[in-house]
């Protein structure tokens, strides 16, 4: 039986282990019933991402939930999600699994779509400075700086 509340009841980040782990069986169940739900796509890759959020970055996400969370992302993006969040979200579990270029990609991506978005120069910053590229790293740290500080 599909569960009607298919979306999380609390934002994840709020969320217990035993309560993401609730949602990413909603979050299939709902793309069970509709496998073009790209927004169940979108939220099952954040729980993915966001599992075991105890722990720290590798630690807490086991290979397989990293494969799952990019899957998702992926899978959401093909679908028609257009938001610059799931490519931040997307960039931020490349990185997180050592896959640089595809994060530097997926932030430059953001960028594009939210162009005044500071925390996507922020982090294709941290990505470029992973790369050893500190010139880059330094122009999106301005550049996010710029867009976070007030207009004279």
């Amino acid at each position: 039986m599909l569960r009607r509340n298919v979306r999380p009841t609390k934002p994840l980040g709020q969320a217990s282990a035993e309560e993401i782990t609730e949602q990413i069986a909603n979050f299939t169940e709902a793309i069970e019933s509709d496998p073009k739900d790209a927004q169940a796509y979108y939220g099952r890759g954040i729980a993915y991402m966001r599992k075991g959020r105890y722990q720290r970055q590798r630690d807490y996400l086991g290979q397989g939930d990293i494969d799952k969370a990019i899957a998702d992302f992926t899978q959401a993006i093909r679908l028609g999600v257009t938001d610059h969040d799931v490519y931040m979200r997307r960039g931020a579990t490349y990185q997180a699994n050592g896959e640089i270029d595809k994060a530097i990609a997926d932030f430059t991506e953001a960028i594009r779509i939210a162009p005044k978005e500071p925390k996507a120069y922020s982090a294709r910053a941290n990505a470029y400075e992973r790369r050893g590229q500190r010139d880059k790293a330094k122009a999106d740290r301005n550049k996010a700086e710029d867009l976070t500080s007030p207009a004279e």
